[in-house]
């Protein structure tokens, strides 16, 4: 595969994203690679899997450049549909999915974090949802997943000041379930993974809570005002303007 890697470990999943040199932002193709893998996994019959990044970053969000690309009004509402799919597809996998976070988590970043049963972050994660700085909202299910996880007040809050918030501070207003202390993914496993007997029923209550009924509706409505915002004026110039940095 050309943007993760995978192993298993005590017989936990891994799948590694392998971006660096675009911070792990989120293709089409790097997100079916993420799914492909998951759902090998769970023909091995494997139980967890934790999805994480490298030492700077778990994923800076979308790849911007191929937004650009195909800056077309009905192709880009495909688009999120598409990778809204996935995101559900993850979701609901029967593998339970920890997002590892260290580094930065922006935008579909955080959307496919939120999609992750678990997420635990070290104190130097960078977690939030910058695309009002831009001049638009979240459009992969970030202002829903976010609610349900956060309450509505703090997702607004973090949603329209783009607010970004460290490992503690995510965890303080239970973005994040864990603070671990570093990344190290055997350590991970040892000390909170295979000693911890509640793991399994604590993430089946957090995915009946992800599994809400107005979810998909919501949802679309969600990519509308987003596409809305996203061919407004000046939207465009400022993600070229971001590019060229």
């Amino acid at each position: 595969m050309e943007f993760i890697k995978t192993e298993t470990i005590s017989g936990v999943g891994l799948i590694r994203f392998n971006r660096p040199d675009k911070l792990n932002a989120f293709s089409n193709e790097f997100l079916f690679e993420i799914i492909d893998s998951l759902d090998a996994f769970a023909k091995e019959n494997i139980k967890i899997a934790l999805l994480t990044g490298n030492s700077n970053s778990f994923s800076a969000g979308r790849d911007l450049s191929e937004v650009i690309d195909h800056f077309d009004e009905k192709l880009i509402s495909d688009g999120i549909r598409l990778v809204n799919n996935i995101l559900y597809r993850i979701s609901s996998s029967p593998v339970i999915t920890i997002a590892v976070i260290d580094g930065y988590c922006l935008g579909l970043g955080l959307e496919l974090a939120t999609a992750c049963r678990l997420r635990f972050a070290t104190p130097n994660t960078k977690i939030g949802f910058p695309e009002k700085r831009f001049g638009f909202i979240p459009g992969n299910g970030g202002t829903q997943r976010a609610q349900e996880i956060v309450g509505s007040e703090m997702a607004e809050d973090m949603i329209f000041n783009a607010t970004i918030f460290d490992g503690n501070e995510a965890c303080g207003i239970g973005l994040v379930d864990l603070v671990v202390d570093s990344a190290d993914l055997n350590q991970i496993i040892e000390e909170r993974i295979l000693p911890n007997e509640n793991l399994l029923s604590l993430s089946k209550s957090k995915n009946n809570l992800h599994k809400s009924k107005t979810l998909p509706a919501s949802l679309e409505d969600e990519l509308q005002l987003h596409v809305k915002q996203l061919f407004a004026e000046g939207s465009k110039e400022k993600i070229l303007t971001f590019l060229k940095r």
